[in-house]
């Protein structure tokens, strides 16, 4: 957890959304301001599904390196999560998603 200049919390995270083909991921760096965010950083674990809803953006910056990249940023006014909490940080067979044939997909 973060605080800005003004004393204003915040928790940031990147969230990996993953598309139909293997090895297709895209990351997402999500910031939560409020009163949820201690929530969010104590609770919130590597692999764990979350649902999020905000507004996104596409942000463009030069790096070190002087090479342009892009970053998708998203600022989240609601943070669910999905994954249920285990005590030893498993998730159950009932919170694995199931794979989808694409074939199936009528678009």
């Amino acid at each position: 957890m973060r605080s800005t200049g003004a004393g204003k919390v915040f928790a940031t995270f990147s969230m990996a959304v993953n598309g139909f083909k293997e090895n297709d991921v895209t990351w997402i760096n999500v910031s939560y301001f409020g009163s949820g965010a201690e929530k969010i950083v104590d609770s919130l674990t590597k692999g764990a599904k979350v649902g999020v809803c905000g507004s996104i953006s596409l942000r463009t910056f030069t790096n070190k390196e002087g090479v342009e990249k892009s970053s998708l940023d998203l600022n989240a006014r609601e943070v669910t999560f999905l994954s249920p909490k285990n005590t030893d940080g498993a998730s159950s067979a009932s919170a694995r998603s199931r794979a989808v044939d694409t074939a199936d997909i009528p678009f």
